[in-house]
């Protein structure tokens, strides 16, 4: 590398900055820096796509009975549409950004206009233009700033639903310190390479037919349903190790649903899952909120899969809810994942019944749980025990355990991967992932709810709220629920961090005779002052 220029003349940006003319010689054997190329999705000529599947996805084998017929008809699936999808989408050379949204054709004629003023004056500083050329740069930086704020009022009024929202949310919610590096190991330590660090985000986060099935499978998987699911994904969702995006089920839908429908079925009523779908790559995305990102729990791990298993998923979890989850139904105090239901209305609930007890002059103890490892540490055993008490058929139990083990994830750090072979929870990023554990946790909630104690849950997110005049009765019928809570636990292989778990005293009195404080696996807890949960701060006063 070689500094072959430097001025210090004005830039014309909204910052002054001196300019570094820099040559660089990329360390090739050519001596050029590669062109990049990549494919834009959005630029897929459809029409032809549409054309080229039809010609080149054949017609379902008559009879899927086994799982080698299964995998072969899976993988000419994702070879046909990915063949289709390289042929209509060619790799372009990945340009530059292009100019700022804000800009207009006043912007580039002031820009060429102080251009013309720079050039005539840069060697003559004395010369009377130069006052007229710094006049003319600070009303082309004054438009610039101008226009930048008029273009985001903008587009901040232009978002009108919840996906550019989020969207927004997660531009403006980008840290910088929240990137993948070196972490804490339980040694004490740090990893030193991204082999040791992808190794311990692993070990952290995932430590472990009849005729009748036939009818059962026809019955799950019908042709509306399937037709509601290919649709039911945004088109450009990033796709799984297999490189099939929505958009490409959802444009070659006419030839691909029936296909579809004949290997789905045959998926549920032999209970397989191709082993192409349970292999999927992880993203670990920073937790929002944290001080710092030093450990690996300090990262959530994102499963992409096929979207050919989620638009399976999909199906199936609609079925559960029309179905069984309507004989039944999941716990009315379980506010996720269900319709008609929030966060907001799980804090109206409760906030409600906070209030309801200062207004009458009684004792409210809380204590919010948050259960380690929800999705990622549940078991197989659990899940299946816990369909069971739903009422789901065991033809669908096991198709739906079969995606669940043996399981392999891959991740990425620069440019050294790590793969694992999962043996126990549910994906997160999955689409049947959510309501299983709702299905699972939802024992928790009937329990706690026998025993005449108010229980919410958000998703793992568990409050237990204890009411009454009496504050030595509040204390007995709290330390019932918390045991309650630790055989659950013992029971679904889980825990419940008692370090972590908070308890907060809501009243207006100032005497609080009798009051004491339960133990929760074998920790004394305390009482808090102030508590943050479902990303709010709640405090005794």
């Amino acid at each position: 590398m070689s500094v072959a220029k430097v001025s210090c003349i004005d830039s014309l940006s909204r910052d002054n900055y001196d300019t570094w003319k820099i040559q660089m010689r990329a360390l090739l054997t050519d001596g050029e820096i590669p062109d990049k190329y990549a494919r834009n999705p959005r630029h897929t000529r459809w029409g032809s796509f549409r054309a080229d599947i039809d010609s080149k996805l054949g017609a379902v084998p008559y009879r899927l009975g086994r799982g080698s017929d299964i995998e072969a008809a899976v993988e000419s699936l994702s070879r046909d549409l990915t063949a289709a999808y390289e042929e209509n989408c060619p790799l372009r050379k990945v340009q530059g950004k292009g100019k700022a949204t804000f800009w207009t054709k006043d912007l580039e004629d002031r820009k060429r206009a102080v251009h013309k003023l720079l050039s005539r004056v840069k060697h003559r500083r004395g010369s009377p233009l130069w006052e007229e050329y710094k006049k003319a740069l600070q009303e082309y930086k004054k438009e610039i700033r101008r226009a930048s704020r008029e273009s985001w009022r903008h587009f901040c009024q232009s978002i009108n639903d919840i996906p550019a929202t989020a969207r927004i949310h997660r531009v403006l919610c980008k840290d910088i310190k929240a990137r993948l590096g070196s972490l804490h190991d339980p040694s004490g330590g740090n990893t030193t390479s991204e082999e040791d660090t992808l190794r311990l985000l692993m070990d952290t986060h995932f430590p472990g037919s009849t005729r009748e099935d036939w009818r059962t499978a026809r019955e799950i998987v019908t042709f509306e349903r399937t037709v509601w699911a290919v649709d039911s994904f945004a088109p450009y969702k990033s796709p799984g190790l297999d490189g099939v995006f929505p958009a490409m089920l959802q444009q070659g839908r006419i030839s691909v649903v029936p296909y579809l429908l004949k290997v789905f079925r045959a998926c549920v009523a032999t209970g397989f899952t191709p082993r192409s779908w349970r292999q999927a790559k992880v993203v670990f995305i920073p937790k929002p909120g944290r001080d710092r990102y030093t450990g690996p729990k300090d990262f959530r791990p994102i499963t992409l899969s096929s979207f050919v298993l989620k638009t399976l998923e999909r199906i199936v979890d609609r079925y559960l809810r029309d179905g069984p989850l309507e004989r039944c139904v999941i716990h009315a105090n379980q506010f996720a994942y269900q319709a008609g239901k929030s966060t907001d209305l799980a804090l109206h609930s409760l906030v409600g019944r906070l209030e309801k007890t200062l207004d009458q002059r009684e004792v409210a103890l809380v204590a919010f749980l948050d259960i380690e490892g929800a999705f990622n540490c549940t078991t197989t055993d659990s899940i299946r025990q816990a369909l069971v008490r739903h009422g789901v058929g065991s033809i669908l139990i096991d198709w739906v355990l079969s995606t669940l083990e043996g399981r392999v994830t891959t991740v990425m750090l620069n440019n050294v991967s790590c793969s694992v072979n999962v043996a126990r929870g549910c994906p997160q990023g999955g689409v049947l992932s959510p309501l299983l554990w709702c299905i699972v946790v939802n024992e928790l909630l009937v329990r706690l709810s026998s025993m005449g104690v108010y229980a919410q849950a958000y998703a793992d997110d568990v409050s237990i709220v204890v009411r009454g005049r009496f504050c030595r009765t509040v204390s007995e019928i709290m330390q019932g629920a918390l045991r309650s809570v630790e055989s659950w636990c013992r029971e679904v292989d889980l825990s419940v961090n008692a370090e972590k778990t908070e308890l907060i005293l809501f009243t207006r009195r100032r005497r609080l005779d009798g009051l004491v404080m339960p133990t929760f696996f074998g920790t004394r807890l305390v009482l808090s002052q102030s508590v943050k949960f479902w990303e709010l701060s709640w405090t005794a006063n």
